[in-house]
């Protein structure tokens, strides 16, 4: 589908809404202290556009999935966050009929 501006883009949104997600992400805060590396992906949700249903992917889930006690999340972020975005991945490579 090839779109050339925004107003294309709505038009198509409109007529084939079952070919769309939106996707939105959180991270920690974009200045924290982190050293200047990129801030740890916290959250994922994919919501399809014409039934609304959203699937999502957030640390805490994921550490409770990992049986990582709340305290312990933070200090196990790198290890949360790669499960978090691997089972992003997985789902936008096989599942997106799930959503």
């Amino acid at each position: 589908m090839r779109i050339h501006n925004g107003r294309n883009f709505i038009r198509q949104i409109e007529r084939h809404p079952e070919h769309f997600h939106m996707i939105h992400y959180s991270c920690r805060g974009l200045y924290d202290d982190n050293d200047a590396l990129s801030p740890c992906i916290t959250s994922i949700a994919i919501t399809h556009y014409a039934t609304q249903q959203t699937v999502s992917f957030s640390n805490h889930s994921i550490a409770e999935e990992l049986h990582i006690p709340r305290k312990d999340i933070q200090g196990r972020s790198d290890e949360v966050e790669l499960q978090l975005l691997q089972e992003f991945r997985t789902f936008i490579h096989d599942g997106q009929d799930k959503c």
